[in-house]
């Protein structure tokens, strides 16, 4: 009964952010069709098909039905359906700021055992790994799939070109469902046979005392949110930079920290300068700077709850945002190898 209210919570929330249905539609499109028909072709002897629904941005912009209207069909299938739902329980105006334009689900069955598939398809191949960075499960591997890939004791998730598949069974270290989850996992990535090269985000990243694995491609304030518990990054406008990345790095001078980087490259520099200065004043307003540095490349550091936040310019349009520190000289010195 609580997957059950779960999955139907999961679909009203999804309302909010995909206008129409598609299961035969007369609005589909193009999109949609083709992930419908990679769905269909997903199979597995011995496994019977529970249920496929397919969720999609309408092409009909003149289209005023209300979207609980429209998801109320959707929200009886998922009730009905496999309790092995896992669309984002979070905000998912993430998958807007990701550029989603269709999610889809397909559930297999085998007696009390459930795998279901999932798709996400983007607009670009850029999209896609920042949505493999947000929403795998597991750690990556060295397995080839897609353009890269992670798993776990009972899912797999990979990103290829515009796409995004996860897959799940409701059973941990069952070997027969892991073993036919790498079966689809070939089938859709087959199905799929185009391959796009990673985003070269990480040469953004100083490469000295990275963590490696930790690298993300950060499109947006949601996805941001995502990897720092802070507040006013908005403030920031990740959204209209050239590109924005972040990593993890295990410093050991002057002290033994872990740190969190983003880097944000603007396209120009009057960008940077205004995000930076929305951002610390926003925060200035809550928390008392330990520290301001004005000047052609200004730098503040600021403590928040016992922990240290530092942003500042290293060069006219590039914004580094460090954060973690519990040590004062930590952040300001990892700066310095930026």
């Amino acid at each position: 009964m609580k997957n059950k209210i779960v999955a139907a919570v999961a679909t009203l929330v999804l309302a909010s952010t995909f206008s129409n249905l598609i299961d035969g539609a007369a609005n589909a499109t193009p999109e949609s069709d083709e992930t419908k028909n990679r769905m269909d072709a997903i199979s597995y002897a011995g496994w019977e098909p529970v249920k496929t629904v397919i969720y999609g941005t309408s092409g009909d912009t003149s289209d005023t039905t209300s979207s609980a209207a429209k998801y109320s069909q959707a929200t009886n299938d998922i009730k009905e359906g496999a309790p092995t739902t896992s669309f984002m329980l979070r905000d998912t105006k993430v998958l807007e700021e990701l550029h989603c334009q269709v999610l889809a689900q397909k559930t297999f069955k085998r007696g009390n055992r459930f795998i279901t598939v999932e798709e996400y398809l983007f607009d670009n191949p850029m999209y896609a790994s920042a949505a493999f960075g947000l929403l795998h499960t597991g750690s990556a591997n060295v397995v080839k799939r897609g353009d890269g890939s992670s798993e776990d004791e009972k899912s797999i998730s990979f990103w290829q070109d515009r796409h995004f598949f996860r897959l799940a069974s409701t059973e941990p270290d069952d070997e027969e469902s892991k073993d036919v989850m790498n079966k689809m996992s070939k089938q859709m990535s087959a199905i799929v046979a185009i391959h796009s090269d990673s985003p070269r985000f990480a040469q953004y990243l100083p490469q000295i005392e990275r963590v490696r694995g930790s690298e993300r491609l950060v499109v947006g304030p949601l996805t941001s949110k995502h990897y720092f518990d802070l507040p006013f990054l908005e403030k920031l406008s990740i959204d209209k930079a050239r590109i924005a990345a972040l990593a993890d790095y295990q410093v050991q001078y002057p002290n033994r920290e872990r740190l969190r980087v983003l880097v944000i490259n603007h396209e120009n520099p009057l960008t940077a300068q205004a995000g930076y200065k929305s951002f610390v004043d926003e925060l200035t307003a809550l928390h008392e700077a330990d520290f301001v540095k004005d000047g052609p490349n200004p730098q503040a550091l600021f403590k928040i709850n016992k922990t240290y936040l530092f942003l500042g310019f290293k060069e006219p349009n590039k914004l580094v945002l460090i954060y973690g520190a519990r040590k004062r000289s930590s952040s300001s010195q990892l700066a310095c190898q930026i």
